[in-house]
């Protein structure tokens, strides 16, 4: 069994700062009165801990996960699809959301809306609209 991952807090003993301090470094949030000396001790202890940070402990913070949910749909994907979705990935890392490709093909309706659910998604972008729609076998 492997150790646990590292948390903000491991980050915090081994650069020797404050929570805060690493909370900030980790937010790169604006304004904060940090040295660039201690942000980069901040950072290096992060690298080599190889720390990264935890979506769901990050949700009651922001009110939301950060997370975009793009089901995958029971289909061939060729290089155009590829390079669409590595597109809206790119471009959704830049606004700072992380996209997941959730790939539970079986699931419809109700049981991949609660599924999705679970991961608490900002948002859940699908190019097919029938995935969420029952449909009667008859």
């Amino acid at each position: 069994m492997s150790a646990k991952p590292p948390t903000s807090l491991d980050v915090t003993r081994e650069a020797g700062v404050s929570q805060a301090t690493v909370s900030y470094v980790l937010n790169n949030r604006e304004g904060a009165r940090i040295s660039d000396e201690t942000r980069a001790r901040a950072q290096e202890a992060v690298d080599r801990l190889g720390y990264v940070p935890h979506a769901g402990a990050r949700t009651p913070r922001t009110g939301h996960s950060g997370l975009v949910l793009v089901p995958l749909a029971d289909i061939p994907y060729g290089p155009l699809a590829v390079g669409l979705m590595e597109e809206l990935d790119r471009e959704l890392s830049r606004l700072g959301y992380t996209m997941i490709q959730y790939g539970a093909r079986h699931l419809k309706g109700m049981a991949a809306a609660r599924a999705w659910a679970e991961l608490r998604p900002v948002a859940v972008l699908t190019l097919w609209t029938h995935a969420l729609v029952e449909r009667d076998s008859t």
